[in-house]
């Protein structure tokens, strides 16, 4: 488990896409990862880009991880509520950030960073951006918004 110190400096860590060019986006009912790394290529993070929800093709949610296992972002679109560890209801789309003790059971409104939730590859952009990737002007997604 991460302490709250060391999530908040992989949070601002300033990654790049490794892979460059032109990148498959998923269809309904797929997924993808991207593959991040720091500047000084010592630490790695994968971007999941989840769009398995079958009944609402719509609905969808990016993802920061470190290593495998340890989540620090997530953000969900045209999902349901969520209810907080307090009980706070917060309607979708909400962004979960890391909290130590917590994972990622807080979530909270969705930062203006997030310009439209109903165009993915967008929205897809603006979570590379919030996660201080500098490089997205490298990659191209193209496809599975059918």
């Amino acid at each position: 488990m991460l302490t709250q110190e060391d999530a908040n400096a992989l949070l601002e860590m300033i990654k790049e896409v490794i892979q460059k060019g032109i990148v498959q986006f998923p269809s309904p009912g797929e997924r993808i990862n991207l593959d991040l790394q720091s500047l000084d290529k010592k630490t790695n993070f994968i971007i999941d880009v989840n769009r398995r929800g079958r009944i609402k093709i719509n609905k969808y949610s990016y993802q920061k991880r470190y290593r495998k296992d340890e989540r620090l972002l997530r953000v969900d679109v045209n999902g349901p509520p969520h209810t907080n560890p307090d009980g706070a209801i917060i309607q979708c789309p909400h962004i979960h950030i890391y909290q130590e003790n917590y994972d990622l059971s807080w979530a909270f409104e969705l930062p203006p960073i997030f310009h439209d939730t109903d165009d993915l590859i967008s929205t897809l952009y603006d979570f590379l951006e919030y996660c201080k990737v500098n490089n997205t002007e490298e990659i191209l997604f193209q496809g599975g918004l059918r």
